[in-house]
């Protein structure tokens, strides 16, 4: 008779929990594949860079490639939203897509969440921002994400990211989990802003490629 295996879970979640609990540990392999492959891009595609920062090893490479991506993609998601005339804020590709506004506040929005349960620190409190909010609101809600979000993995560490963090909605997960979730929505959303400036005969910004400071 085949003994049962003793449970992987980190923590005690309520039962209501449970099902997304387990939904998140059943990808745990898969997320940290993503991982691996994403600091190898990342590393690679890094071109234009200064050479002289990779002649020695970086002593917490996931975390520190984590916080490069931070700082170009506050630029160039800024860059992109700041782009847009604010007539435009209002358009959607087709009836089903969502508006730029949209876009906007689900890239803020993710960035609180996420950043909050990454660097287990409180979400900041604010009015929630709508659709109808001018450009000039919508651009500084996204910009006050991003801030939030270098103070929230100013002191993220490589040896933290296989520990459980709680997600809103779905229990708990691994934070590397978290990061890799934003990493997923910033690229998306750079892709569906790009996309939405050319529908419009604009050209998006040229992309941030340099090291953080």
């Amino acid at each position: 008779m085949l003994k049962e295996k003793p449970s992987t879970r980190i923590r005690e979640v309520s039962a209501s929990q449970r099902p997304a609990y387990m939904k998140i540990t059943s990808q745990m392999r898969n997320n940290y594949l993503i991982a691996c492959m994403s600091v190898l891009f990342l590393l690679t595609s890094a071109r234009g860079a200064p050479t002289k920062a990779l002649d020695k090893p970086l002593r917490n490479p996931v975390s520190s490639i984590m916080k490069t991506v931070l700082y170009r993609q506050t630029n160039n998601l800024v860059g992109l939203a700041e782009a847009m005339p604010a007539e435009k804020y209002g358009f959607r590709p087709a009836p089903h897509e969502p508006s730029l506004a949209s876009v906007v506040i689900d890239i803020a929005r993710t960035n609180n969440s996420l950043c909050a349960a990454a660097g287990t620190v409180e979400a900041p409190k604010s009015e929630e921002p709508k659709e109808t909010d001018s450009k000039e609101k919508l651009v500084g809600v996204l910009k006050a994400s991003f801030t939030f979000c270098k103070t929230a993995l100013a002191k993220l560490h490589d040896t933290e990211l296989g520990e459980a963090v709680p997600f809103s909605a779905e229990g708990y997960g691994p934070r590397a989990d978290a990061l890799f979730t934003l990493l997923d929505t910033w690229s998306d959303g750079y892709r569906r802003v790009a996309i939405y400036l050319r529908l419009n005969g604009l050209e998006p910004p040229e992309k941030e490629m340099r090291f953080a400071p």
